[in-house]
Formats: structure tokens, sequence, C-alpha cells
């Protein structure tokens, strides 16, 4: 999901209650960074927004700014507190609510 359609995406997932103003600055932020250093900088979801087994917010409280190799590196697989799943198991039929996750 790119330009455009990825904008529209996280309108969407935007809660009323957040402040865009401040998730303008922090996109600010990151390009300052990326001027001033010479290395990339993203905006990174904390918890991503497009994922099989979870949906973060487009939020304040959901980004930091991080490396721009780092994020790429992260992807959209890992988040705080995510489980671990055994990758010897096959889940190609699987649904995610019929996963036995760890409570």
């Amino acid at each position: 999901m790119r330009g455009n359609e990825r904008k529209k995406y996280c309108k969407s997932i935007t809660p009323a209650w957040d402040d865009g103003k401040l998730i303008l600055e922090l996109y600010k932020a990151a390009r300052r960074l990326t001027k001033t250093n010479g290395v990339e900088f993203h905006v990174d979801h904390i918890v991503p927004i497009n994922h099989p087994y979870v949906c973060g917010l487009h939020c304040l409280d959901n980004l930091r700014i991080q490396l721009g190799l780092d994020n790429i590196h992260k992807s959209n697989n890992h988040w705080p507190d995510m489980w671990e799943i055994n990758h010897s198991l096959n889940l190609d039929n699987t649904l995610p609510h019929q996963l036995s996750l760890p409570i």
C-alpha cells in the first residue's frame, strides 16, 4: 500500500481524539532528521497497521521516528508484546481465531 491509498487508509484508522497536527509534526521531524544526518528516517507504526493478526491505530501513541533501514527490516512482522509463533507449525490454512495463543 503506497501513496494516496496509504494516506486514505491511515486517515480511516486515525481516532477522532488524536491530534493530527502533532502527527504532522512527527513526519516533519523525520524529514528534518533525514536532511540533517544524510540517513533516511521513517515514521514507524509501532503496532503494524496492516497485519493479519493485529491492526494498530494511526495515532501519536502508536508512532515513533526510526531509522529507515530498521523500519524496513522490522516490516510489519514485529510489535511490542508479540507472541512467539512456532514456525514449525503449518499455519497456511489456520485462521487467526483458530490459533492457540499463550495468555
